[in-house]
C-alpha cells in the first residue's frame, strides 16, 4: 500500500529562486520498517537507504522504484516527478505474511 502526498507552492522565495527550484523535484521516501534499499526498477540502480529525499528533474512521468529490506517482500512503487516535492510512504510487508491481513500504517492512507 503506498500513500502519495504532495506539496505545494514556492511561499516565500524570490521569482527567480521559484523557477530555479521549480526545475526540480524533491520527494521524500519513508518506509515502514526504516532503512529499506530504494532501487530503479528501469536499470537497478541504487538511489539511496529510507527516508531519503530524492531530487531529480521536474517531469510528466513517474520513476519507477523497487523498495526492498531484509526479510519483506519487495515493493514496486512509481515516483510522481510533476510537482516541487512530495512524499511517498511505502509500507513493506513480512515475507511470508498475507498482504491482505497486514493493516496499513499509520503513514499511509490505505490506498495502492
Amino acid at each position: 500500500m503506498v500513500a502519495v502526498v504532495l506539496r505545494f507552492g514556492t511561499a516565500g522565495r524570490t521569482a527567480d529562486e521559484a523557477s530555479a527550484v521549480a526545475a526540480f523535484t524533491n520527494v521524500d521516501i519513508v518506509s515502514v520498517p526504516a532503512g529499506a534499499v530504494v532501487i530503479r526498477a528501469d536499470d537497478g540502480g541504487v538511489l539511496g537507504r529510507t527516508p531519503f529525499v530524492l531530487s531529480v528533474a521536474k517531469s510528466d512521468a513517474e520513476l519507477p522504484v523497487i523498495v526492498k529490506a531484509d526479510g519483506f517482500q519487495d515493493r514496486r512503487v512509481a515516483v510522481p516527478l510533476f510537482s516541487e516535492s512530495g512524499r511517498v510512504d511505502v509500507t513493506l510487508t513480512a515475507t511470508g505474511a498475507d498482504p491482505a491481513a497486514v493493516p496499513p500504517s499509520p503513514l499511509e492512507g490505505g490506498t495502492q
